[in-house]
């Protein structure tokens, strides 16, 4: 889905070394 997809692209903006949650691309902000 898009949302997938733009979850990941937020994940990379606010975890670009993937160190808060590497398992789970969908959170809550």
């Amino acid at each position: 889905p898009v949302n997938m997809r733009l979850m990941e692209e937020i994940k990379k903006v606010f975890d670009p070394k993937m160190i808060l949650n590497p398992g789970k691309v969908c959170y809550t902000l």
